[in-house]
Order: C-alpha cells, then sequence, then structure tokens
C-alpha cells in the first residue's frame, strides 16, 4: 500500500457544492474531514446547523415565551451564516438602545460585558433572549439585576428584524448584542 500525501487545497474545494465536497472527501478516504467540509461558516446553513450546537438556544417555559415560534428548529442560522438585519441600520439601533436604557450609574462604578443572544426567527421577530456576564477580565461575574434587566428589556424592545437569508430565503438566525461598561457607563455595543 502507498503512503504517498494528499494535499487539498481548501479554496480549491470551497468552489464545489457540498455533497461535491463530501463525496470527494469519501472517495480519497478522508472521511474524518466531513464535518469539516460539510460545515463552514461560509456556507448556507444545513439541516445540521440545529439544537445540538454549542450554544443552542433551546426553549425554557419559565423565562420564553410561547408565542414565539421558529420556522424551522432544525437549522437555525449562525448570525455569518445568514446575518439578520435591524432595519433602521447598525448605528440608529445602538442610539436606540442607549435612549432605552439610559444612565447606567445608578448602579455603580461596575465594569465588564453583558452579552443578550438570542434568536430572530424567519419572519424576523425576535425570541429566547439569553444573557451572559464577565468582567474585565472575561471572568463570569453578576452585575446587578436590575442593571441586567434593564439592558434585556431594551434589547427586547427591537422588534420588526429582516431576517437573515442567505440563497433568497429566509432563516431563523441567532444573533447577539454586547455592552462594554466601564465604571458604570456604556463605552461599547457590539458587533458592527
Amino acid at each position: 500500500m502507498s503512503s504517498e500525501k494528499v494535499c487539498i487545497s481548501t479554496r480549491k474545494l470551497s468552489y464545489l457544492s457540498l455533497k461535491s465536497q463530501a463525496t470527494v472527501a469519501v472517495t480519497l478516504g478522508l472521511q474524518f474531514l466531513l464535518p469539516f467540509v460539510t460545515r463552514s461558516q461560509n456556507t448556507v446553513p444545513t439541516a445540521s446547523s440545529s439544537f445540538s450546537d454549542v450554544g443552542a438556544i433551546s426553549y425554557n417555559s419559565s423565562v420564553d415565551s410561547r408565542a414565539f415560534c421558529l420556522c424551522n428548529s432544525e437549522n437555525i442560522a449562525q448570525y455569518y451564516q445568514a446575518p439578520p438585519v435591524y432595519p433602521a441600520g447598525p448605528e440608529a439601533m445602538k442610539i436606540r438602545l442607549r435612549s432605552l436604557i439610559g444612565d447606567l450609574h445608578s448602579f455603580g462604578p461596575t465594569s465588564g460585558i453583558i452579552t443578550v443572544r438570542f434568536l430572530i426567527n424567519c419572519h424576523g421577530v425576535p425570541g429566547r433572549f439569553r444573557i451572559s456576564q464577565v468582567d474585565e477580565q472575561y471572568i463570569p461575574y453578576a452585575f446587578p439585576p436590575a442593571l441586567v434587566a434593564r439592558i434585556q428589556g431594551a434589547v427586547r424592545q427591537l422588534l420588526h428584524w429582516k431576517p437573515g437569508t442567505a440563497r433568497g430565503k429566509a432563516y431563523d438566525s441567532y444573533y447577539f448584542l454586547s455592552f462594554r461598561l466601564k465604571q458604570g457607563a456604556i463605552t461599547q455595543i457590539f458587533p458592527q
């Protein structure tokens, strides 16, 4: 048996369809590459983008609205695969958020990052909001609950998103907004 080395340019493979990439991997005996070849941040969401993924937001009856429905819970896009868009644009969204949140100095000189992760369904409706909090050293941290509630409440008021699309089809998508706080003031809202 020959032990020749097989080199495949991922750039060349990226021009092939996912099915063709998988066929090439199997033909060359490189089945171990299938998870990497068939799932890429640069591809249209697939049936493998689901609740088995790390960071998936599953339904929790104690905090989620029963009225929020996904169009296809087996195929949820990451924010970079089919990015949802706030209709007024990112800067207008940040201005609205700052206006809704108001002054936070009454909560004390807290510093760190509060991230609100959520889903936007294929109709542009947001839901299933989750919070993570870290200090300036990225160590899990608990901000005052009322401060977190104010930020989450402001994000919940961002309605009527344009759903994420890929190849002309609207998808359910994950999205997040992070708020960097320094001494009780929002210094940055990201991404964008």
